[in-house]
């Protein structure tokens, strides 16, 4: 259940891309929340502007109107402290590991950049600061002396999420985390996300174009359409009782069967 007051607040957010004119905007007026300890799903077709939600969310993009929040604070609107307080608060993890980690660095020169810009460590602890994010997301020391390409994609998502973890956020924003993944990979890191949500009492931000993905790990689900939340409500309602026509679509489109997700979860 969300708290009475969420953690991570988006406001009636609107924003266009450069050059659109008067094209409808990628998102659209768009109000969610995330509370302490809770996931939100947040569903959609591609080009539906939840990547671009996603971005607006962690301070990569301004929205045009609205904005948002992190822990009742208008980013936006504050200074260089409160906008450094937010990068510390809120981080993300994006759908291609492999993209998002520099491929000429190795994983400890990643892991430990993020420690040495926030000033976490000490130059002393830096070495056991990265081995213990290895740990949290399940890789053995040894794999900081690797480059990327050196890591299966499975591999390079945990340290992709290692990296997020390492400033010690309240939220990640997850935009596709498993999408490019097989489907017991996926499996392993819905589940090492869960564990680490009840480990360091996380929240979560998940997007997803995939509803199967999104049932199984989020609380709450939000169904966003041509740049607008269309449904909102908790995973076990949206899923058995979907009110929108746009949400009874997407079921709709599934198979009879779910995938081999949650059987492969159990492995």
């Amino acid at each position: 259940m969300m708290h009475a007051e969420p953690l991570l607040q988006i406001e009636n957010a609107r924003f266009a891309y450069a050059g659109h004119g008067a094209a409808k905007p990628t998102v659209d007026g768009v109000t969610l929340a995330v509370g302490r300890c809770e996931t939100l799903g947040l569903v959609g077709e591609s080009g539906c502007g939840k990547s671009t939600l996603a971005r607006l969310a962690v301070g990569l993009l301004r929205a045009d109107e609205g904005g948002v929040r992190v822990m009742g604070v208008d980013v936006a609107a504050a200074g260089a402290a409160a906008r450094l307080a937010r990068a510390r608060r809120v981080q993300m993890v994006f759908q291609d590991p492999y993209g998002s980690l520099n491929p000429r660095l190795r994983i400890r020169t990643l892991l430990a950049e993020p420690l040495r810009l926030h000033r976490l460590t000490t130059p002393d602890q830096e070495k056991s600061a990265v081995d213990e994010l290895l740990r949290q997301v399940g890789l053995p020391p040894t794999a900081s002396d690797k480059f990327p390409h050196e890591l299966s994609g499975g591999q390079r998502q945990r340290v992709a999420i290692a990296r997020a973890l390492a400033v010690r956020p309240q939220v990640l924003v997850c935009d596709e985390p498993v999408s490019a993944l097989d489907v017991s990979i996926q499996a392993q890191i819905l589940n090492l996300l869960r564990d680490l949500q009840q480990q360091l009492g996380l929240s979560y931000f998940f997007i997803s174009h995939d509803l199967r993905v999104v049932r199984y790990i989020a609380d709450r689900i939000a169904v966003m359409y041509q740049g607008r939340i269309v449904e909102t409500g908790p995973t076990d309602t949206v899923w058995q009782a979907p009110q929108h026509p746009y949400t009874q679509k997407l079921l709709a489109s599934l198979p009879p069967e779910l995938s081999g997700l949650q059987a492969a979860s159990a492995v």
